[in-house]
């Protein structure tokens, strides 16, 4: 959706680095005007000390919806943008058993296994 005000202005599309540390989702840091120098900027954010990995997200400036993810990284390596993975145990493939392990108590000696 194009505000009527920008519908004579050329579209201008805009690439964000995200990074993503393990205590903090974090935010945008840095707009770049074009995607190369956001993806060299976040292969190398993607390498500092507590980064988990760091991403690319275009927009188009004055237009709703038309966020997209581009590419991210993780210790400078691009990944993939589609990738075989299981992220929640509901996500099928095995259940996970129900069953509670028995412990031995604390005091009891290990038997020797046969």
């Amino acid at each position: 959706m194009c505000m009527a005000s920008d519908k004579a202005r050329p579209r201008s599309a805009v690439f964000s680095v995200h990074a993503s540390k393990p205590d903090d989702i974090g935010a945008i840091e840095v707009v770049f005007d074009n995607q190369r120098a956001a993806e060299e900027f976040a292969a190398n954010r993607s390498t500092d000390p507590g980064v988990l990995s760091a991403s690319v997200t275009r927009y188009f400036v004055g237009e709703l919806g038309t966020r997209r993810p581009i590419s991210w990284f993780v210790d400078g390596v691009e990944q993939p943008r589609r990738f075989d993975r299981q992220p929640y145990p509901t996500d099928g493939g095995s259940c996970p058993s129900t069953e509670v392990p028995t412990r031995r108590p604390r005091n009891e000696p290990r038997q020797p296994e046969a």
